[in-house]
C-alpha cells in the first residue's frame, strides 16, 4: 500500500541534526520496551495511506534505512 503526504501536512522540513537526534533517542531508549518515538497519524484513503501527523519521523525512518541498506549491500560485495 503506498503512503501520501496528505495536502494537510506540513513540507519536510528536518535537518541532519533532527535525524541525529531521533537515532540518538531509538539507541538511548531502546533498553526500554514501553519507549515511544512519538504519534504517527495515517488515513486509510482507498488504496493509498495519507499522512497526517509525524511525516518528519516516518520519511526520516525510511531515509536511514534505505541508506543502511545500500550500504549493507555495498560491503556484501
Amino acid at each position: 500500500m503506498a503512503l501520501e503526504y496528505s495536502r494537510l501536512s506540513t513540507s519536510y522540513t528536518w535537518k541532519a541534526k533532527n535525524g541525529i537526534q531521533l537515532l540518538d533517542d531509538v539507541v538511548r531508549f531502546s533498553k526500554y520496551p514501553e519507549y515511544r518515538i512519538g504519534t504517527i497519524i495515517l488515513h486509510y484513503n482507498g488504496n493509498t495511506l495519507d499522512i497526517f501527523d509525524g511525516q518528519q519521523k516516518i520519511i526520516t525512518s525510511l531515509l536511514i534505512a534505505r541508506y543502511l541498506t545500500e550500504k549493507i549491500t555495498y560491503t556484501r560485495k
